[in-house]
């Protein structure tokens, strides 16, 4: 029983740190698309 316990344990752990790694991953994208609106708005803002 206790090894069953610990298994769904370490899913659950792997499960949860994949989640955070995608995440951070798409913060990540959602922060470069932010950055190329802003900087296209400046481009425009200036011509």
């Amino acid at each position: 029983m206790d090894s069953i316990l610990v298994n769904y344990q370490a899913v659950i752990q792997q499960i949860f740190n994949d989640y955070i790694e995608f995440i951070g991953e798409a913060e990540d994208i959602q922060l470069d698309l932010v950055i190329d609106l802003e900087r296209d708005c400046f481009q425009h803002q200036r011509s």
